[in-house]
C-alpha cells in the first residue's frame, strides 16, 4: 500500500485536492514561509514535497512505519520513525508553528485520539496552527477501510472532541469532495454488499489512478467546490484546523 500511495500521491485528484486545501489553510498563518511545519504521519512525503515546492524550507516530519520512512529518505526528506502516541519524545513543546496530521486519528480508539490531541496541542508554539484531514461517516465505509486499517470514521458531533474550545479556536471544518459524495457512497456500500455476500475478497485501497483525462475532471470540480462552498453538509472526509489557544501548561 505505501508503494502505491508513493506512485499515485503526486497525480491522483483526492491527494491533490487535499494538498491544496491544507495550503490554502496555511496561507493565512502569520509566519508565511518561515513558519516551522511538522506532517505528524507523513506516509511517503508527498505533502512534504508538495509544500517545499511552494517555498516552505522548514519542513519535517514523522511515520509509525518504517517502509513509509524508508520511502521519504529515499526522496531526500528529513522524515524520522515515530508513533503518533510518542510525539512528545519527537517534538518538543511548543516548537512548531504548523502541525499537520492528515488521516491518522482515524487509527486509534476516541480515548487515544484525545491524548494526541493533548500532545498536538503541547507541541505547537502559542497561536499554532493544527491540520487535520479524517475520513468521515460510516455510510462511506468500504473495502478501502479494511484494506489499510481505518477503525473509526468522524462526523461533525466530534469536532468540539476533538478540537476543545477551550483549546483551540476553530479555524475551518468542511466536508469534502461533496458533489462526488454520491458515487463514492454506491460504490463503498456496493462494497459492502459483496463483502457480506461473498464473505472472502480482495482488500485493495483506492489508491489506483483513473485515466488521466477523469483524474482531472475530478481534481477540478473538487478544487471547484471547495473554494466555492465553504460549507457542505456532508463527504467522505471532514477537513479541520484549529489555532491553539490557552494557558501554556498541559492539557
Amino acid at each position: 500500500e505505501y508503494e502505491r500511495m508513493a506512485r499515485a500521491e503526486g497525480d491522483l485528484w483526492w491527494y491533490r485536492a487535499l494538498h491544496h486545501l491544507v495550503a490554502d489553510t496555511l496561507a493565512g498563518h502569520p509566519r508565511g514561509r518561515a513558519a516551522r511545519i511538522v506532517d505528524a504521519g507523513c506516509g511517503t512525503g508527498g505533502l512534504l514535497r508538495f509544500l517545499q515546492r511552494r517555498g516552505y524550507r522548514r519542513t519535517d516530519g514523522f511515520d509509525l512505519s518504517s517502509e513509509a520512512v524508508r520511502i521519504c529518505r529515499e526522496r531526500g526528506l528529513p522524515v524520522r520513525q515515530c508513533d503518533l502516541r510518542q510525539l512528545d519524545q519527537a517534538v518538543g513543546p511548543e516548537t512548531v508553528d504548523a502541525l499537520i496530521s492528515n488521516d491518522t486519528l482515524c487509527y486509534f480508539t476516541p480515548a487515544e485520539q484525545e491524548r494526541i490531541m493533548g500532545l498536538f496541542w503541547q507541541a505547537l508554539a502559542p497561536g499554532g496552527l493544527l491540520v487535520l484531514n479524517l475520513p468521515a461517516f460510516a455510510a462511506f465505509r468500504g473495502i478501502h477501510d479494511l484494506s489499510v486499517g481505518i477503525q473509526y470514521r468522524f462526523s461533525r458531533v466530534d469536532i468540539p472532541r476533538l478540537l476543545a474550545p477551550s483549546h483551540f479556536q476553530l479555524v475551518k471544518a468542511c466536508f469534502w469532495p461533496f458533489c462526488l459524495s454520491p458515487v463514492i457512497y454506491l460504490v463503498r456500500r456496493g462494497q459492502r454488499r459483496r463483502l457480506r455476500q461473498a464473505g472472502a475478497t480482495e482488500l485493495k485501497s483506492d489508491l489506483g489512478l483513473p485515466p488521466r483525462w477523469l483524474n482531472c475532471v475530478l481534481h477540478g470540480l473538487t478544487r471547484l467546490e471547495n473554494a466555492w462552498l465553504p460549507w457542505k453538509p456532508f463527504g467522505s472526509s471532514l477537513f479541520l484546523a484549529g489555532k491553539k489557544t490557552g494557558p501554556s501548561t498541559p492539557c
